[in-house]
């Protein structure tokens, strides 16, 4: 498979369906807290949160799939 010029190595190596681990969002939904994006900021928000409260419903949402904005081409 030949990684597009904006595609991780991971991207890259792994069926796209794999990637597409959640289907989209539907509906009206609730929670706590959400992040948006998928990036190291989101991501480490969300984790802590959930560490310090493991009650909480946290969200992240991301229009791509994690790491897709700059984060994952180390351009952050």
């Amino acid at each position: 498979m030949t990684a597009a010029p904006n595609d991780s190595y991971w991207t890259s190596a792994i069926e796209q369906a794999q990637a597409n681990l959640e289907p989209a969002l539907d509906g009206a939904h609730t929670a706590d807290v959400v992040c948006v994006g998928g990036g190291y900021t989101s991501l480490v928000t969300a984790y802590l949160l959930k560490k310090r409260d493991p009650s909480l419903d946290v969200v992240i949402l991301e229009g791509n799939h994690v790491g897709f904005g700059s984060s994952g081409r180390n351009g952050g």
